[in-house]
């Protein structure tokens, strides 16, 4: 009996890791990209001038936090470093929904991360990061030209931004969180869009089943020693 009760115990918690092992990381912050990671070239432009990507959220995420945006720093002429204003617009790319970002690289030829998390913006699609030039043609953004090129690379200087520019993709990169659950108050873009909250609830729900199978084997085998 003693044996049958403990491969029982030992079959539920096997049970129990593999499910919780299969679960996807919901929680996970991803990186958005669709440059190819070499900075062939770059560009810049005189003031009031914006380069921009557009992102979109990975299939099956209804919502996302955007937590960090990050520009690669090809050349910066100016001596100190100058300054430039960072952008995230909503799906229709004049929408702002963070900037003027000001804004200071700290070196070139190098990823320059901003940390955008405490802004606590969501959004439930599509949406852009630009760079606006504040100082003229001193920060040098890189792009690539290898193909594939994604058709997400925006310019110009009045809003909604011109593109998709065909040629090139900006190397502009965005992180987003999909969260647990996202405040009400957070919403952007005009909907609520839930998440599977039986993915989310998949792992307490399977330790829950676990206590109860547990439970009820000390309790038969209680019974039959009485």
């Amino acid at each position: 009996m003693n044996r049958r009760l403990g491969s029982i115990v030992a079959y539920t918690v096997l049970v129990a890791v593999l499910s919780l092992s299969m679960v996807p990381d919901v929680f996970a912050a991803t990186w958005l990209f669709y440059d190819d990671d070499d900075p062939e070239f770059s560009t810049c432009h005189s003031t009031g001038y914006y380069h921009a990507v557009r992102f979109s959220l990975p299939n099956g995420w209804p919502q996302a936090k955007i937590t960090k945006i990050s520009f690669f720093i090809h050349e910066e002429t100016a001596t100190p470093f100058a300054p430039f204003d960072a952008y995230i617009f909503d799906s229709d790319g004049s929408t702002i929904l963070l900037g003027p970002l000001s804004v200071t690289p700290t070196s070139d030829d190098a990823w320059f991360i901003i940390d955008v998390s405490s802004y606590d913006i969501w959004v439930p699609g599509d949406f852009y990061v630009a760079i606006h030039y504040i100082t003229g043609c001193t920060t040098h953004i890189a792009f690539d030209l290898t193909p594939p090129i994604d058709d997400r690379s925006y310019a110009g200087n009045t809003l909604p931004l011109a593109g998709p520019d065909t040629g090139l993709d900006f190397l502009i990169r965005a992180e987003v969180d999909p969260g647990r659950i996202r405040p009400s108050s957070s919403v952007v873009g005009g909907f609520y869009a839930p998440k599977n909250y039986f993915a989310v609830l998949l792992p307490y729900l399977t330790l829950v089943s676990l206590a109860c199978v547990v439970s009820a084997i000390l309790v038969i085998r209680k019974k039959r020693k009485s």
